[in-house]
């Protein structure tokens, strides 16, 4: 039965998967340069944009009203 200490957290083993086998830390992305910076500022897009898009589609669904509608600007960003 493996020791419960020495089981790595899902965090841990995730970050552990995607630094290629290493540990994903400050130093490993400043010596993965550019490419890092650029893919992390891709993913970082893609969430905003999705998490808007939710957003927009469950405000949308709700009031029956675009949030570009007027008045409902203030009511979408509020939530």
């Amino acid at each position: 039965e493996p020791d419960p200490a020495s089981q790595k957290s899902l965090k841990d083993k995730l970050l552990t998967f995607l630094g290629g086998g290493q540990k994903l830390d400050k130093q490993r992305m400043a010596a993965l340069g550019l490419g890092c910076l650029l893919s992390y500022g891709f993913v970082s897009n893609i969430n905003v944009g999705v998490l808007t898009s939710i957003a927009w589609f469950s405000f949308s669904k709700s009031t029956q009203l675009s949030p570009l509608a007027p008045g409902q600007w203030g009511k979408f960003v509020a939530v």
